[in-house]
């Protein structure tokens, strides 16, 4: 009897667990290796992540599929996805961009390798790709069946939708609708080959996204308040903090934007695949003595449920040094102030 009612108090209290019970998201680091950068090496994941961790990087749609229905996977990008499982960390994986094997999908002011898949033939290409991408076979190399990426822990579907990746699609309810069918095709295609992969859909950026989420996830659209899909978010957020003026108006439209998207019965976890990066470095320049990431926790991530935070980024574009986390060209690893605050955080 006892035991019973316990459990039913368990039960209760459980019921009762806010939204922003989560102290902490999963610390991970953002990578541009798809855009050229080496890979992150072993020691310097294990002196950012000593704890573990996870590592974002996109794989390019029209990167493996040079021929139609043939997947290759990118030497640089096979060697990233060994350093990340030698040192004990995860992969998360960008699908996008778009594949001009496949046309134009009627939208883009020209045939290009970004535009968002619309037409049946383009969303289903990219569901084989997508479903390629996360498939293990046990054979543990790239083959032409499944890449067989090592501790693969998440997938996110585009990048930034809302913003500058718009797929070539000039209005927001078309596009919007257009992701949604994408999603419906290859979340599902996703899950069967992969259960235990996460999913991260939304591709946004910014703080204004409560219009975007209330549009996207109406019912019916897959992956609406499943535990194991996530939203993606870009929370950019602090660049008018100031010595003498510590009013956000961005983290003001960012806590509008989580009420609403609450209020309306949306309750998937968030996914931060990137965050603050040189925003971070701007805001501390400017305001001696703050450590962003403290107030990051404080004012974004201790309010809501993330799954996981992505900082952008560890290399930069087009070359291999380090990022502000690590100081350039130190045989030690030395690590920045920001580089500190991350490791510590």
């Amino acid at each position: 009897m006892k035991k019973r009612l316990l459990a039913a108090l368990v039960s209760a209290l459980a019921a009762f667990v806010p939204l922003n019970a989560w102290s902490a998201p999963i610390k991970c680091l953002a990578v541009q290796v798809n855009e050229g950068d080496a890979p992150p090496s072993v020691p310097v994941l294990r002196t950012l992540l000593p704890n573990g961790g996870c590592v974002r990087d996109m794989l390019g749609w029209h990167q493996v599929e040079k021929v139609a229905g043939q997947y290759t996977m990118p030497d640089r990008q096979w060697q990233s996805y060994g350093n990340v499982a030698s040192a004990s960390a995860f992969n998360l994986i960008t699908l996008g961009f778009g594949n001009k094997l496949y046309g134009s999908n009627g939208y883009q002011p020209k045939l290009n390798n970004f535009g968002l898949p619309v037409t049946p033939a383009q969303i289903q290409a990219f569901t084989k790709y997508a479903v390629w991408a996360v498939r293990k076979d046990g054979t543990g190399r790239p083959n032409a069946t499944a890449a067989n990426i090592p501790n693969l822990y998440a997938v996110s579907i585009w990048n930034e939708l809302n913003g500058a990746w718009d797929g070539g699609i000039d209005d927001i309810h078309t596009r919007i609708a257009a992701y949604a069918a994408l999603v419906n095709a290859v979340g599902p295609a996703i899950r069967q080959a992969n259960p235990k992969v996460k999913i991260i859909i939304g591709a946004t950026v910014g703080s204004n996204i409560d219009g975007w989420y209330q549009r996207l996830l109406v019912d019916g659209t897959w992956g609406r308040n499943d535990p194991n899909v996530y939203l993606d978010v870009h929370p950019y957020i602090g660049r008018a903090l100031s010595p003498t003026n510590q009013y956000v108006p961005q983290l003001d439209t960012w806590n509008r934007s989580m009420l609403h998207i609450r209020k309306a019965g949306i309750k998937n976890a968030l996914f931060a695949t990137e965050w603050g990066g040189p925003l971070a470095k701007f805001v501390e320049g400017n305001n001696p003595g703050l450590n962003y990431i403290d107030w990051s926790q404080k004012n974004i991530f201790a309010t809501e449920a993330f799954a996981g935070a992505a900082w952008f980024a560890l290399t930069s574009f087009g070359d291999s040094k380090e990022s502000n986390l690590i100081a350039a060209s130190t045989p030690s690893l030395q690590v920045t102030k920001l580089g500190s605050e991350f490791v510590n955080w």
